[in-house]
Order: C-alpha cells, then structure tokens, then sequence
C-alpha cells in the first residue's frame, strides 16, 4: 500500500524567500513521505520548471512525486502521479492516458464518491475538508466520514484540510491513512522541524492506536 502518512503541498504560498527546491528538500529531511507541487496561476513553462527541481530532490529521497491537476507536466517530468479534483480530468481517462503504473489521487467529500474513484482507477483519495482551511474554501466534512469511507474502499484514505499539529490527533484517530498538509507544515521558518514534529506525532498516535 501507498505510504501517505504525511503527504506535503507544496507551491507558492508561505516561501518567505526559499526557493521551491529548499522547502522541499526540508520537507524530505523532515520525512514527509509524498510531494505534491500546486502550481496555480503560473504559465506552464513556469510548472515545468518548478516541477523538474522538485522532481531531483524526491527522486533523491524516493519520495512519491505528485503533481497537481496536470497531466501533461507529470508526463513531461516523468513525475509518480496526479492528484485530480472533480473538476478535472475523469479518472478513467487519466488512468486510460497515464497507465498502471502512475498514482492517481482524487479528492472527495462522499462514501459515493470515493467509491466511485475506486472503481474508476483511483490509488487513494484525500478527504476534506476535515478542518476550515485558507485553500478550501468548501463546508467541513464530519470527522466520522473518514472512518465510514475506510470501510467501503480498499484504497488509502487521506484525510486533508485545516491539518495543523494540534488537530492532526482528531483525524488519525479516526483512522486516516494519512494526512495532506499545506499551510501546517510550510508556513514556518523551519520547514524540516515542522515535518519532524507531525511525523514524530504520527507514529506515537499510530504506537498507541497499535
């Protein structure tokens, strides 16, 4: 199974004068264990750029690279996978372009939904929000969801959304496979501390969950 237990969003929010091959190579020393590049309104010589330094550094620490949305860019890169919203291209036709071997994210809010991506060639999907969150703009989900969508797919389940290191034991004990963060794990001067402390967090939660 896909190790997503700290996913990292990476894009141009929150640099603070760091390139975007710094903050990911301090997510990877943190020991966060996948990438996501989110590289919204950039051109796309811009996305490709970005999405070749950061592919160096998760190759480095063969760390699954995904890209947000695009499927060209993760081709021409030679990225791990996508994440796709509802409002992108149908997973069917993603896996039909991308093949086997590529990890296909969705998001979802439903048990239907994430049922569906399943059954459409989804690898995992995220779920959220879970917490009001600066990028999502949508209603929280309840927390009960994460556990009632584990019991109906056999795919990872993530859970996404407002994840901070405060609220982070309210999600994995709901039993999430994971959590994909943004602003909680980036928006620090110390961007490999941060990682460490959710990551330290993860296995003490999961060590007691047992």
């Amino acid at each position: 199974m896909l190790n997503l237990r700290l996913y990292a969003i990476l894009g141009k929010e929150y640099r603070r004068g760091r390139s975007l091959r710094e903050m990911a190579a301090a997510l990877a020393k943190g020991g966060v264990t996948a990438i996501q590049l989110r590289d919204k309104d950039v051109s796309v010589k811009e996305f490709l750029e970005d999405a070749q330094e950061i592919k160096e550094i998760t190759s480095k620490f063969s760390i699954p690279f995904i890209i947000n949305d695009r499927i060209d860019i993760c081709l021409a890169v030679d990225a791990d996978g996508v994440h796709l919203g509802k409002e992108d291209l149908p997973i069917y036709h993603a896996r039909r372009i991308l093949g086997n071997k590529k990890i296909i994210g969705a998001s979802v809010s439903s048990i239907e939904e994430a049922k569906k991506a399943e059954k459409y060639g989804a690898s995992y999907v995220s779920v959220g929000s879970v917490f009001p969150s600066q990028t999502k703009s949508k209603p929280c989900i309840s927390l009960d969801l994460i556990g009632d969508i584990k019991k109906e797919v056999s795919i990872p389940v993530i859970a996404i959304g407002g994840i901070t290191i405060d609220n982070a034991p309210k999600v994995i004990e709901r039993g999430a496979d994971g959590i994909c963060i943004m602003k909680g794990l980036i928006d620090t001067y110390d961007i490999m501390e941060r990682a460490k402390a959710f990551k330290e967090l993860i296995n003490r939660l999961e060590k007691n969950r047992g």
